[in-house]
């Protein structure tokens, strides 16, 4: 087989095993930090996923917060099923446990879905 050919190959064989990758570990899809922006009533949310299975959720409350963005629980991530992840945060009282659908438009903005709500990010670099 010559050069040509053979980094045709190998570009396909890279390709397809990164696509299978992310379908059956869509966890390392979503590593990294997603921010919304601010709705109408100036709220913007922030999660970050980590390799290990923590998630940290972060809110920022417009004028009232300085700019400044606050934690409101920290806790695991997993997927249920390719397009399902289960977040367990804490304090479980005031965050809990939320299933999310999980709706990728792009690498880097993704929605995340539980009842009528739909949670739009992007990834920050």
């Amino acid at each position: 087989m010559d050069i040509p050919k053979l980094a045709t190959v190998l570009v396909v064989m890279v390709v397809s095993s990164v696509g299978c990758t992310s379908r059956s570990h869509p966890e390392m899809r979503l590593l990294g930090k997603w921010q919304s922006d601010a709705n109408k009533a100036g709220l913007a949310v922030q999660f970050e996923f980590l390799a290990d299975g923590t998630a940290i959720k972060n809110q920022r409350l417009g004028a009232a917060s300085n700019g400044k963005w606050q934690q409101l629980g920290t806790g695991t991530f997993k997927f249920i099923d390719p397009t399902h992840v289960k977040l367990e945060l804490q304090p479980s009282w005031y965050v809990g446990v939320s299933i999310y659908e999980v709706i990728w438009l792009d690498n880097d903005h993704v929605g995340l879905r539980a009842a009528d709500d739909t949670i739009q990010l992007s990834r920050l670099k």
